[in-house]
């Protein structure tokens, strides 16, 4: 199991915790139970939008490119233009046109 990189959300909901502490620190400690810096941790996460750690490994900008480039493709452009145009090789376009989805996917 690969330890957990602490991102800009680990920090952020860091940041919230010294200042609630710090805002109630007067107050009863018996609200800060495991069960309320799970739901701050949740409410944070969705708030921010770190509730995935999956990142992508071609960006949405590539998939679009490629998109682009095989409708250029189909509308008559020819394949070594329709893929300078739009930023990825003559190879890669060849490749999303003999996959299985036609470029579709």
């Amino acid at each position: 199991m690969r330890p957990k990189v602490k991102d800009a959300v680990d920090c952020t909901i860091d940041a919230m915790r010294e200042g609630l502490r710090a805002l109630y620190k007067d107050a009863v400690p018996e609200i800060f139970t495991d069960e309320f810096w799970l739901s701050i941790d949740e409410r944070a996460r969705l708030e921010v939008g770190g509730t995935n750690e999956y990142i992508r490994k071609t960006p949405l900008r590539v998939e679009a490119q490629k998109a682009q480039a095989v409708q250029w493709f189909v509308r008559g452009v020819p394949a070594p233009e329709a893929a300078r145009s739009n930023g990825i090789s003559r190879a890669s376009l060849y490749r999303i046109l003999n996959s299985k989805t036609g470029g579709t996917a």
